[in-house]
């Protein structure tokens, strides 16, 4: 048993890039709804590799374990699919499972030259599942980097399961710590693959079963070289003691710790440790690092001037059908302008949204100014559908809210936006008008207003964050946010950048309605007086 090891963990671990991948390619980590086909292909695995695990003779052990481990997790979900795909812990493992470890169980049973009908049958059977890509394993490997980053998560207690403090579920195993910190040394992101491969030897060092199979020291080894290529040589230094002290005869590793100690006095500055792949030029501005505050609510206490003018209230904008069922407005900021709205729509009605706005979400793209194309980003994972108001009444209801509390025109509204974030899902800091003229027609104008339904809550993160307001909206289930992109004289208003912090825990769900300048002239005339400049000095920053 203890030689199975080098069998069947081991070289999963080593071969974890390996593609194991059916039917058409799409990313599954950026939507909640994505994640869940993934989950029903789990299932139907799981089902199948269970009959095969009853009658199996050789690898039983092992292989019961892994399958144990799943139906817990299965167990988990099966009250609140929703919930625990919110997780990112289990979205990553479920897409890590998929990625790596089946193929791996697979190849086991391929040991077993007696069982060909089983595997001719799991063959037919993946043919019509859903299965990740590389492009999900990477996406959601850097979706929690990007987790930690923005709300300073500890990679300790990341792993235990605990986010932002609070423990949810369970936590990670080292092949998954150590899965995360290959994918990151691969991308030479040497800054955030450290700390997970110092997780993965906490783990490992921790478990007396495993300690004691054929093969861990040497993993062991394998783990002091990639410390040693980073320049992490006192984690490096620790490891071979720590194999010194299981196995005294390994003389090697005497000899590469004496090469070592003289290393780090001679040249310890050699290697130095490369800069995170993530970080570019933009990642690193002031404006961005505010942002990243903002979604943290570091600013929650700051007092703004402003406050004092801000309230609550019941508004009906003079429609008599209101005057009974008034809207509740909080107002946010009064210049520029920005409201939140509670209760504007039924747990019913969402519900309706959502399900005919999942068979036609497809992967959010940004507009790439250099190739002139709507392009898949890492500033914006989510998937969007582009629904018609007349496909539902309730697209109807939703629009008529918007135009009764802004009392603006929305007979040429654009189609409204459908949006879901998955694992890590967020959009980073933008304009929702266009910069370029050139991009909207002088008949249509520019957006001078976005409406915002949040059509769920989110347990962590997945706040709006407006950059330079240093504002942060919290999602409220059935609220609308509504705010003003233009300025009174039509001119671009800076002040309204914003973006889609980062989920942590949650599942999050937006339908966005924008309105041109057209049709305005009579409900909001332009200002004859242009106030634009207040605003300007925030244009040079992006």
């Amino acid at each position: 048993m203890l030689g199975n090891l080098n069998k069947l963990i081991i070289p999963f671990l080593i071969s974890a890039t390996v593609l194991w991948h059916y039917g058409q390619a799409k990313d599954f980590y950026t939507s909640t709804a994505g994640l869940e086909d993934l989950f029903k292909t789990e299932l139907q695995l799981t089902a199948e590799m269970q009959n095969y695990i009853d009658t199996l003779s050789q690898h039983i052990e092992m292989l019961q374990s892994e399958m144990n481990i799943i139906h817990q997790e299965h167990s988990m979900a099966s009250n609140d699919l929703e919930g625990y795909l919110s997780n990112p812990i289990n979205s990553y493992r479920l897409i890590k499972r998929l990625f790596t470890d089946w193929p791996t169980f697979e190849d086991t049973i391929a040991m077993d030259t007696t069982r060909t009908d089983f595997l001719g049958n799991f063959e037919t059977l993946k043919q019509n599942l859903s299965f990740p890509t590389q492009i999900d394993m990477t996406g959601s490997t850097m979706a929690l980097v990007r987790l930690q980053e923005t709300y300073r998560l500890d990679v300790e207690q990341v792993a235990s399961g605990i986010l932002n403090g609070n423990k949810y579920g369970s936590g990670m195993t080292w092949q998954d710590c150590y899965a995360i910190g290959e994918y990151l040394y691969a991308m030479k992101d040497y800054n955030h693959t450290i700390p997970w491969f110092k997780q993965t030897t906490k783990i490992l060092q921790a478990d007396a079963y495993l300690s004691e199979m054929d093969g861990f020291l040497d993993f062991m080894e394998n783990l002091v070289e990639y410390f040693r290529t980073m320049g992490e040589y006192e984690s490096a230094l620790d490891l071979l003691d720590y194999i010194l002290e299981r196995n005294p005869q390994r003389e090697h590793i005497r000899e590469k710790r004496v090469e070592l100690e003289h290393k780090m006095k001679t040249a310890a500055d050699e290697v130095p440790l490369e800069k995170p792949v993530i970080e570019s030029e933009y990642y690193k501005t002031r404006e961005f690092k505010q942002f990243e505050s903002i979604c943290r609510g570091d600013y929650e206490d700051d007092f703004r001037p402003e406050q004092k003018a801000l309230f609550c209230k019941y508004f009906t904008n003079n429609h008599p059908y209101r005057l009974l069922q008034p809207y509740k407005v909080e107002q946010l900021s009064l210049d520029p302008y920005i409201i939140q709205v509670y209760d504007v729509l039924t747990d019913e009605e969402i519900k309706t949204v959502k399900s005919i706005a999942k068979p036609h979400m497809e992967r959010s793209k940004v507009f790439n100014l250099e190739t002139d194309e709507h392009e898949d980003s890492e500033t914006r994972t989510s998937h969007t559908a582009w629904m018609k108001y007349y496909a539902d009444e309730v697209f109807g209801r939703m629009l008529q809210h918007v135009q009764d509390i802004s009392g603006l025109d929305y007979t040429n509204a654009e189609d409204m936006q459908i949006v879901n974030y998955g694992l890590g899902g967020h959009y980073g800091p933008h304009f929702d008008f266009f910069t370029e003229s050139s991009w909207f027609t002088p008949e249509d104008g520019n957006r001078i207003t976005t409406a915002m339904f949040y059509l769920s809550d989110v347990e962590e993160g997945g706040g709006t964050g407006f950059t330079f307001l240093k504002l942060l909206v919290k999602p409220r289930k059935g609220s609308l946010l509504f705010w003003y992109n233009l300025h009174a004289s039509g001119d671009e208003d800076y002040r309204s950048n914003h973006g889609a912090c980062p989920v942590l825990k949650g599942s999050k769900w937006i339908a966005n309605i924008w309105v041109r300048e057209r049709d305005q002239f009579l409900t909001k005339p332009c200002d004859l007086t242009t106030n634009h400049e207040v605003s300007l000095i925030y244009k040079e920053l992006f």
